[in-house]
C-alpha cells in the first residue's frame, strides 16, 4: 500500500514538473525562434512575456504586448497596446498608443497619428517626436517597478509552484517580515499558540482535515453573510479575524515541527517554544524555496494552521462554558457534594472551619484530628479563590464574561443600531458608514454611562464595571469607547485578546481599567 502511494506521489510531482516546464518561458528559445511564429495570418502581433522588435522595413496591423517589451522601428497601421512592459518608439503608429504600467522612450522620428495614453513611467519623449492628437500622461513612478516585480515572481515562483525564490529579492524581504510578524505573534499570543500546539501535536491528520473543511466553507459563508445585506459591514472584520487566526495557527505549526525535530534529535531546544519556532520556520522556509515542493508544503501548512486554531478555539469555548475561569485564570477547586454535606453536619467540620484564615488562604487542607483514615480520604480542600487585585472586591465575586458572550451581545447591539439607522433612512448613501460609526459610539457611551450595559448586554446578563467593582464614570466610558477603535485597527486583535487573556480584558478594557462581568448572583465560594 505504501509503495502504491509513493508511486502515485512521484507521478503527481512529475505531472506538475512537466506542466511547469511546458509553461516556463524560455528566453533562449524565444530569440532563436522565427518571429513569424508570433504573427497571425492577418499580420496581428501578440506578445506575452517576451521582447519583440518591429524592424524598419516591417508593417504590422495591430500589436498587443503583455508583460513584455517592444521596439518599433517600422510602422504599426492601427493601435499598439502594452501592459506591464516598455516601448521604444522610433517608427510610426497609425492609431492609438496605450501604455499601462510601463515606460516609454520615444525618439526624434517617433510619430503617433492619434491619441497617446501613458500610465506609469518614466516617459522619455524627444522634443521632435510627433503626437497628432492629445497625449495623456499619468506618471506613477513605482508602478513599473511593481509590475516588474510581479512579472519576476510569476516567472520564478508562480509557474514553479513555490512562494519564494532567492532570485526574486522582494520575496526574501517579505519572508523576513513574515518571520518577524510570526515571532511577535509568538511573544504576544503565546497562550493561543500553546493551545494550538496542544491540539496539533496528538492529532495532526484530524487537524488537517478540519482546517481543510473550514477553508472550503469560508467562501460559501462569506457569500451567505454578504447576501443578507446586513453582514456586508462585518465582512472586512471577519476576513481580518480569519487572517489573524491563521497567522497564530502557522506559528503553532512551525513550533510543533521544531519541537518534533528537537525531540527526535534529543536536543534541549525542543522544549523551548522560541527555539522550536525558529528551527521550524527555517526548515519550512527551505521547503518553500524548492520548486513544486514549496507549493505543496504551503498547501499542507495552511489547512493545518487553520484547523489548529479552530480546534483550539472550540476547546477554549467548551472550557469557558463548562468551567468558567475565575478572575486570575486559575481553576477553582470544586468541593465534592458528599464532603460538603459531611462538613455541614459534623462536629469535626465545624472545628475545622474555626481554624485560622491564614491556613485557608494558603490552600492548606483543614482536617479534624479525630478523623478516621476513611474520612481522611474524603476530606475536602478549602481554597480561597484568588482575586485580580490586592483586596477582595464585590466584582471579584462575579464571573467575568468571555469572548463568545461578548460577541453575542455585540451582535444584538449591531442589529439594533443598524435597523435604527435603516428606519431613519441614514444607512444608505455615501455617509451611511459614518452615521453608523457615530451612532454606534454614542449608543455605547450613553448606555454604558447610564446603566453600565447595553441592550445586548442586558439580554446576555453582562455589565461593565471598573476593576474595583464600581460603576464606571462618564470619562472612563468615553476613554473605553474611543480606545475600542484602536483595538480594531490591527486586524481586530484588540477584540480577540479577550479569548486569550486570563483576565478576560480587551485592549480597550486594559486602557480604561474596566472589565465586563456576568450579572447573575455571586457564587457561594465558601461552604
Amino acid at each position: 500500500m505504501k509503495k502504491i502511494l509513493s508511486q502515485k506521489l512521484i507521478a503527481f510531482n512529475m505531472l506538475f514538473l512537466m506542466a511547469g516546464i511546458w509553461s516556463m518561458p524560455n528566453e533562449l528559445q524565444a530569440q532563436e525562434s522565427d518571429n513569424s511564429t508570433l504573427r497571425r495570418s492577418n499580420d496581428e502581433l501578440i506578445v506575452f512575456n517576451r521582447s519583440e522588435v518591429v524592424s524598419s522595413d516591417e508593417v504590422i496591423r495591430n500589436a498587443v504586448v503583455i508583460g513584455g517589451d517592444i521596439q518599433v522601428d517600422g510602422r504599426i497601421e492601427r493601435d499598439l497596446i502594452v501592459v506591464g512592459g516598455s516601448v521604444t518608439l522610433n517608427g510610426e503608429i497609425g492609431g492609438d498608443l496605450t501604455l499601462i504600467g510601463g515606460k516609454l522612450i520615444a525618439g526624434a522620428d517617433a510619430m503617433v497619428e492619434h491619441e497617446g495614453i501613458l500610465i506609469g513611467g518614466p516617459f522619455v519623449i524627444d522634443s521632435h517626436a510627433t503626437f497628432d492628437e492629445d497625449l495623456f500622461q499619468f506618471p506613477l513612478p513605482g508602478l513599473f517597478s511593481f509590475i516588474s516585480g510581479i512579472k519576476l515572481w510569476m516567472t520564478h515562483c508562480f509557474i514553479l509552484m513555490r512562494p519564494f525564490a532567492i532570485s526574486v529579492t522582494w520575496t526574501m524581504v517579505l519572508a523576513g517580515l513574515l518571520v518577524l510578524v510570526n515571532f511577535l505573534t509568538l511573544i504576544l499570543l503565546g497562550n493561543a499558540v500553546d493551545q494550538s500546539v496542544k491540539v496539533l501535536e496528538p492529532k495532526p491528520i484530524t487537524t488537517f482535515f478540519v482546517g481543510l473543511l473550514g477553508l472550503i466553507l469560508l467562501g460559501p459563508l462569506l457569500l451567505l453573510v454578504t447576501a443578507t445585506g446586513v453582514g456586508i459591514l462585518l465582512v472586512p472584520f471577519f476576513i481580518c479575524a480569519i487572517s489573524a487566526a491563521t497567522i497564530v495557527g502557522k506559528v503553532a505549526v512551525y513550533t510543533t515541527l521544531g519541537k518534533r525535530i528537537g525531540h527526535r534529535a534529543a536536543a534541549n531546544w525542543g522544549n523551548t517554544s522560541i527555539a522550536a519556532f525558529l528551527i521550524g520556520s527555517l526548515i519550512m522556509f527551505l521547503f518553500y524555496l524548492v520548486p513544486f515542493l514549496g507549493g505543496l508544503a504551503l498547501g499542507v501548512v495552511l489547512p493545518l494552521a487553520f484547523g489548529a486554531i479552530l480546534l483550539a478555539a472550540i476547546q477554549m469555548f467548551r472550557a469557558e462554558v463548562d468551567f468558567p475561569a475565575p478572575i486570575s485564570g486559575k481553576p477553582l477547586v470544586v468541593q465534592p457534594s458528599d464532603a460538603g454535606a459531611a462538613i455541614s453536619h459534623s462536629e469535626e467540620a465545624s472545628k475545622a472551619q474555626e481554624e485560622p484564615q491564614d491556613n485557608e488562604a494558603d490552600g492548606v487542607n483543614v482536617t479534624s484530628s479525630k478523623e478516621t483514615p476513611h474520612r481522611e480520604k474524603k476530606r475536602s480542600t478549602v481554597t480561597k479563590p484568588p482575586s485580580y487585585n490586592s483586596e477582595q472586591t464585590h466584582a471579584g465575586q462575579y464571573e467575568r464574561a468571555g469572548f463568545w458572550a461578548r460577541i453575542a451581545a455585540t451582535a444584538l447591539d449591531f442589529v439594533l443600531v443598524f435597523f435604527g439607522l435603516q428606519i431613519l433612512g441614514l444607512i444608505d448613501g455615501q455617509g451611511g458608514f459614518r452615521y453608523f460609526i457615530l451612532l454606534w459610539m454614542v449608543y455605547h457611551i450613553v448606555l454604558w454611562g447610564w446603566k453600565g450595559t447595553t441592550v445586548g448586554g442586558t439580554i446576555m446578563k453582562l455589565k461593565l464595571v471598573t476593576l474595583k467593582g464600581e460603576a464606571p464614570l462618564w470619562g472612563t466610558v468615553v476613554i473605553r469607547s474611543l480606545s475600542s477603535l484602536f483595538s480594531g485597527i490591527p486586524l481586530g486583535l484588540g477584540f480577540l485578546w479577550v479569548g486569550w487573556n486570563a483576565e478576560r480584558q480587551s485592549w480597550h478594557d486594559l486602557v480604561a481599567g474596566t472589565v465586563i462581568i456576568r450579572t447573575q448572583e455571586p457564587k457561594a465560594v465558601f461552604a
